[in-house]
């Protein structure tokens, strides 16, 4: 472990109207993080490794985070919580000045984040990074009166604790935002601040936050203390005494130490030297200060410079790290997507805040959890593969992510390589438990553009295959759009399948504008996609009304197939009567559970047969309805009619059969448990308008 010691950031003008953050007094007060823990700890998460190859040549390392023209702003939420005296004194006051202060503050703070200055002491091959593409934004001012927490200081070691105990016995929103606390602390020492220690990157319990010590003469309320500060939120250590120094180290920063004066103190073997700090050094003075420099962490005039790396750090704190909670929301970024160019596993919990895109000849493996910002998109392009083992894609911000689009080739038939990519479609594999949540449409056989238009120009068809897979409170789980699977005129059967997985609503769903789900599965113009085994439910409480409660399958000219899902038995025999195994590892009837529509199905122009045999329709208002099918499979059903309700719309039946003909409606077991407050006008079977070939009910 390494100490850092406690330095200060002392003596600052109050307002600052030009962006040269000068400092003025040669006191010293405390300042920095109060440890710097290993770094690379990771938190008690089972699923997720953070010890991949990827993540260890890759996504731990800086230079995977630099920013560039294309990097999409970050806003840091901020707010500011001014401890007074019992009688409102000592401490800023609650009025507009306070306001506008420190709204000046940050806006010197956003402008120097937006236009870094140029390094005191350049580096040779080290580019220039002109925008952080990080802001700060203040959420909150808040004032409150106690003695106690106006005099806390460095001395209380319990002073983190102490000041966010005091806000939120108030109000814990107010903790929603990085908390920057303001206290009196010691009069007879010097302003300055402080943030509390971390473990490093993919620690998601630290809770950030600064204290500002007044200390008599409010200079700790300076935009330079605040911004020095906010370095340290991001893991950014003092230049003059804390930062790495060994060179193989992987957070040393070369961009910042191996100057031409590297080794002017001498250090042992493959070590640098710290640079030298004084809060009146002008660091543009290389004769007096020849070893000073400007750097945000360099402790002289003039702070503000930040290296390359040192922004990798910093957006690093921001993908994968506690400090992202704070991010305010945004749109992602889809104009300039984040690309997979190669085969990789992500076993690594990361917040994301542009679109994924994977592009051909390469499998993209998520092993923990990716956040999407708002409408942000995954797309698997022609020949891609992305698989979701186990891990996690959801949405980090109010609204739902879009989700993934799986292009395909509509003129061209469904073949997986021996390599299990294939030439022409996109495929996307959600396996061993691997959840989807929080989408507008979790998985699209289609290409959209980032306003949800459909390209028109043949990507239909792309292959969705999911075994034991989770979609929880999507709008949408599955779309499976137009495509005819071809061997000549031959129709084959399309090569995605969805088995033995959940599909659950828990609660009303994240977008407030859409918060009741349409479908668990759509099909258009799409034939025999198989679901077996599946299990689709409402578990709201309380469930919704019944037209809000979803429907779990809608098909517009689709065919499917919905059974059980069997896996025999290792060396079981098989029935050479009935084709079945003696034994089975697994035997799971379909489910559907609380739903409006269970199976909803209307074919104008049908293509294929429907099957949908040996399921357990439970509290459905309406098990299954067909409309103008034909040969279409309905048998050996359990149906549980629900309690429906006293409009026509809400009249509750087990099966409805309009305009079809060639069916077998056979051996389905109707029934109810709901109390006789509607369902007397339940129905059991409908048919109606059947048409003229053998029919069989």
């Amino acid at each position: 472990m390494k100490n850092l010691k406690k330095i200060a950031v002392v003596g600052l003008t109050l307002i600052h109207t030009t962006l040269c953050f000068n400092l003025y007094s040669q006191n010293n007060g405390p300042c920095g993080t109060t440890n710097n823990l290993p770094v690379n700890k990771a938190p008690s998460a089972t699923s997720c490794g953070f010890s991949g190859t990827d993540f260890t040549n890759k996504y731990s390392k800086l230079q995977t985070y630099i920013p560039n023209a294309n990097t999409p702003i970050k806003t840091i939420k901020v707010a500011l919580h001014f401890f007074q005296k019992a009688n409102g004194s000592n401490m800023f006051q609650d009025n507009a000045t306070t306001r506008t202060i420190f709204n000046n503050v940050i806006a010197d703070i956003n402008n120097k984040s937006a236009t870094i200055p140029s390094s005191s002491s350049p580096i040779a091959g080290v580019t220039y990074i002109q925008d952080s593409k990080i802001r700060y934004e203040i959420t909150g001012f808040y004032f409150y009166q106690n003695d106690a927490f106006n005099a806390v200081y460095y001395s209380n070691p319990n002073r983190f604790s102490i000041l966010e105990g005091a806000v939120n016995a108030v109000d814990p929103t107010r903790l929603n935002s990085i908390p920057v606390y303001f206290t009196s602390g010691d009069p007879a020492g010097s302003p300055g601040g402080e943030v509390p220690g971390f473990s490093g990157i993919q620690d998601f319990t630290w809770k950030p936050s600064m204290i500002i010590w007044q200390n008599g003469n409010n200079g700790g309320g300076s935009a330079g203390t605040i911004y020095h500060e906010f370095g340290h939120l991001f893991n950014l250590y003092h230049t003059y005494d804390s930062e790495y120094l060994l060179k193989t180290h992987s957070e040393y920063l070369n961009d910042v130490f191996e100057t031409s004066w590297w080794n002017y103190c001498n250090p042992p073997a493959n070590y640098s030297c710290h640079h030298q700090g004084n809060w009146n050094w002008d660091p543009f003075d290389h004769v007096a200060h020849p070893y000073a420099t400007n750097n945000l962490m360099g402790g002289c005039l003039y702070m503000g410079y930040i290296s390359p790396k040192q922004l990798g750090k910093m957006h690093r704190m921001l993908s994968m790290h506690s400090l992202r909670k704070y991010v305010k929301e945004m749109t992602s970024e889809s104009n300039y997507p984040f690309i997979i160019t190669a085969n990789e596993t992500w076993d690594l919990d990361i917040q994301m805040y542009q679109d994924i895109v994977v592009k051909p000849g390469t499998t993209l493996t998520i092993k923990c959890k990716v956040g999407m910002a708002n409408n942000g998109r995954i797309i698997v392009e022609r020949g891609a593969r992305l698989i979701v083992d186990g891990g996690e894609i959801y949405s980090w911000g109010t609204h739902f992510w879009e989700g993934i689009q799986v292009w395909g080739t509509a003129n061209q038939r469904q073949i997986i390589n021996a390599n299990g990519l294939s030439t022409y479609f996109g495929i996307v594999k959600v396996i061993n438990n691997g959840i989807l949540r929080d989408a507008n449409n979790a998985i699209a056989t289609t290409k959209n553009d980032a306003y949800g238009n459909i390209d028109w120009g043949g990507y239909f068809g792309g292959i969705v295959q999911c075994t034991n897979a989770k979609f929880i409170n999507n709008w949408k789980a599955i779309g499976f759009l137009s495509f005819h699977n071809k061997l000549g005129t031959t129709t084959l059967s399309n090569l995605s399948y969805i088995y033995n997985s959940i599909f659950e609503t828990t609660k009303l769903l994240k977008e407030a504008t859409s918060p009741y789900p349409d479908a668990f599965i759509s099909l258009w113009e799409v034939e025999v996609i198989k679901l077996y085994g599946n299990t689709y439910r409402n578990t709201t409480v309380p469930l919704p009304s019944i037209l809000n409660r979803g429907n779990a399958i809608n098909t517009y000219d689709g065919s499917f197939y919905v059974d059980r899902y069997k896996i025999c038995s290792f060396n079981s025999g098989v029935n050479s009567q009935t084709g079945e195994c003696d034994t089975y590892s697994a035997n799971n009837p379909s489910t559907f559970i609380n739903l409006n529509y269970g199976i909803n199905s209307t074919e104008l122009a049908p293509l294929a047969n429907i099957t949908i045999n040996d399921n357990d329709f439970v509290n459905c208002n309406r098990a299954v309805f067909i409309k103008g099918t034909r040969n279409s499979i309905i048998t050996k059903n359990r149906i549980d009619i629900a309690i429906g309700g006293a409009l026509e719309a809400d009249q509750p039946y087990g099966i409805y059969s309009e305009s079809s003909t060639g069916y077998n409606i056979s051996n389905n077991s109707i029934t109810t448990t709901a109390p006789a407050t509607y369902n007397n006008n339940a129905t059991g079977i409908f048919i109606y308008n059947t048409g003229g070939l053998t029919n069989m009910l």
